[in-house]
C-alpha cells in the first residue's frame, strides 16, 4: 500500500513538472476582448463615417499563414481611419483613437503634412504583446493623399511599379529606424494598407518574407491588404500575406497582369457577384434608345481591362501622358478647368462627321486617323487665341500631345469595340460607351465603406444575433 502511494505522489509531481516546464514554454496572451467605437473620412465623398472595431492580443497567437476573420477586419480598420484629417488640429486623429485604444505607444507618423509624389503616409506603433514579443503595427496611407497620386501613374520599364516600389523601400527604412530607436528586437508584425496603401505593404511583405536581414520570421509577419492595386512583378505567392480583394472594383485590375504585374499572396475574394451595369451601345444604323439589358459588372471590368494593351513600355508612356494631364490641371482652378474642358469639345470643325471619326475608327487607317488629327488640331490651333491666359503655349502644345498618347493607347480597344456583337445584333462600342455610362456605378466600389461592409459580413463578431 505504502508503494501505491508513493507511485501516485511520483506521478502527481512528475505531472506538476510537465505543468510547470509548459507553463514556462507556452508564451501566453492576454485574451481580452476589446470593442471600440472609431471614425474614418469616406473615400470620394468625405463623409466622416462611425464604425467598431473588435481586437484582441489573441489575433497573434495564431501561425500568419491562417487568415483570421478578426483580425482581417481589425486591419481594415486601422487602414481606414489613416485618412489624415485636415480640419482638426490632429491630423491623425482618427488612427491615434485606435492605438490608444488597444494600449499602442510611441506612435510614429511620416509625411502627414507635407505631402508629394515621392511621399508615402505611414503610420507606426507598438505594444507589449507578452513575454517574449512586442507588437508592431505598420499602417500605410491609401486615400486623402493628394500629390501621392502621381506616383501611382510611375510604373518604370522593368521590375515592379517603380512608384508603388520606391514608396516600399522608403517604408522599410522607416520600420528598421523605428525598432533600432525604440530597442525592439523580438516582434510580431502586422502591415496593413488600402488601395495605393496596399500595393506598397504587398511589397514590403515581400520583401520582409525573401530578405533575411530584416531579422523577422516569417510566422510573425502578418500582411493584411484591401482593394490594393497591383504592383510586384513577382507572382510567388506568400502565405502571410492576405490580400481582400473586391473584383468588382478596377482599381483591383491595375496594373493588370497581361504585363507581368501581380499581389503577393492569398486571394480573399468579397465580391457581390450579384451587382450588374446597364449596356450602353451606339447603334449608328437603328434606334439609338434601344434597351441592351445589363450584364455582370465583375465579368465586364475583367474583360475591359483585358481588353487594354498588354505592352508594357505602351503603359509607361501613356501614364506619363496622364500624370502631364493631372499635373497641369491640378495647378489650375475649377473654373479654368471647366473653359479648358469647353474649349476642347466645342472647337470642332463642322466638316467632321460622324462618318469621318468612325470610317478613321473601323478603318484604322494612320493616314485617315492623322487627316483627322490634323483637321481638330487645326480648328484648336486656329482658336487657341482664347484660352491663352488661362494656359500658356508650352502647356498647350504638350496637353495636345498628351490627349492624342492617350487616345491611341485606347484605340485597339475603340477599333475592336466598333463591331462587338451582343445577341446577334451590332453592338458599337459596347467597352467604351459600357464603361463611361456607368462610371459612378463602377468608382463606388472602391468606396471605404462599401467594402467594410462586404468585411463585416464575414466577420463573427459583427454578424452574431443577425
Amino acid at each position: 500500500m505504502k508503494k501505491f502511494w508513493s507511485l501516485i505522489i511520483f506521478f502527481i509531481v512528475l505531472i506538476g513538472v510537465i505543468i510547470s516546464i509548459y507553463s514556462c514554454t507556452y508564451v501566453k496572451y492576454d485574451s481580452t476582448i476589446i470593442n471600440n467605437k472609431f471614425l474614418y473620412e469616406e473615400s470620394i465623398t468625405n463623409e466622416i463615417v462611425e464604425s467598431e472595431y473588435y481586437y484582441s492580443d489573441l489575433y497573434f497567437s495564431n501561425e500568419s499563414s491562417k487568415e483570421n476573420e478578426h483580425l482581417r477586419t481589425f486591419s481594415f480598420a486601422l487602414a481606414l481611419s489613416f485618412t489624415p484629417t485636415y480640419a482638426e488640429d490632429n491630423i491623425n486623429k482618427y488612427i491615434q483613437d485606435i492605438f490608444d485604444g488597444i494600449g499602442l505607444k510611441d506612435s510614429k507618423y511620416y509625411d502627414d503634412e507635407i505631402i508629394t509624389k515621392d511621399t508615402i503616409g505611414t503610420a507606426l506603433a507598438h505594444k507589449k504583446l507578452n513575454k517574449d514579443y512586442e507588437l508592431v503595427v505598420l499602417v500605410l496611407r491609401g486615400s486623402n493623399y493628394e500629390d501621392e497620386w502621381l506616383s501611382n501613374f510611375d510604373i518604370g520599364s522593368d521590375g515592379n511599379a517603380k512608384g508603388f516600389n520606391d514608396s516600399a523601400k522608403l517604408v522599410l527604412d522607416r520600420l528598421n529606424s523605428y525598432l533600432e530607436d525604440n530597442n525592439i528586437d523580438k516582434y510580431k508584425l502586422l502591415i496593413t494598407g488600402y488601395s495605393r496603401g496596399g500595393a506598397i505593404a504587398n511589397i514590403v511583405g515581400v520583401t520582409l518574407n525573401e530578405e533575411t536581414s530584416y531579422h523577422i520570421n516569417q510566422d510573425d509577419l502578418y500582411v493584411y491588404t484591401f482593394d490594393a492595386a497591383r504592383g510586384s512583378n513577382n507572382n510567388k505567392v506568400y502565405n502571410n500575406i492576405h490580400n481582400i480583394i473586391n473584383k468588382n472594383d478596377i482599381v483591383t485590375y491595375l496594373y493588370p497582369e497581361q504585363i507581368n504585374i501581380y499581389n503577393n499572396g492569398n486571394i480573399i475574394d468579397i465580391t457581390d457577384n450579384s451587382r450588374t451595369l446597364k449596356v450602353k451601345c451606339l447603334n449608328l444604323f437603328g434606334d439609338d434608345s434601344k434597351d441592351y439589358g445589363i450584364v455582370n459588372k465583375k465579368e465586364f471590368i475583367s474583360n475591359f481591362v483585358n481588353s487594354l494593351p498588354s505592352n508594357r513600355e505602351e503603359y509607361v508612356t501613356t501614364l506619363k501622358a496622364l500624370s502631364n494631364f493631372y499635373t497641369l490641371l491640378n495647378n489650375k482652378s475649377e473654373e479654368e478647368v471647366n473653359e479648358l474642358f469647353n474649349y476642347f469639345k466645342n472647337n470642332v470643325e463642322d466638316d467632321i462627321s460622324i462618318v469621318d471619326i468612325i470610317s478613321m475608327l473601323s478603318l484604322g487607317s494612320n493616314k485617315k486617323l492623322k487627316n483627322v488629327y490634323s483637321k481638330l488640331i487645326s480648328k484648336y490651333d486656329s482658336n487657341y487665341d482664347s484660352i491663352k491666359d488661362i494656359i500658356t503655349k508650352e502647356e498647350y502644345d504638350t496637353l495636345k500631345e498628351d490627349i492624342n498618347i492617350i487616345f491611341k493607347f485606347f484605340l485597339p480597344m475603340i477599333k475592336k469595340d466598333l463591331s462587338y456583337k451582343l445577341n446577334g445584333d451590332t453592338c458599337s462600342m459596347y467597352n467604351t460607351l459600357t464603361f463611361i455610362s456607368n462610371i459612378d456605378e463602377i468608382v463606388k466600389e472602391h468606396i471605404f465603406s462599401n467594402n467594410f461592409e462586404l468585411v463585416k459580413s464575414m466577420d463573427s463578431y459583427y454578424t452574431k444575433g443577425n
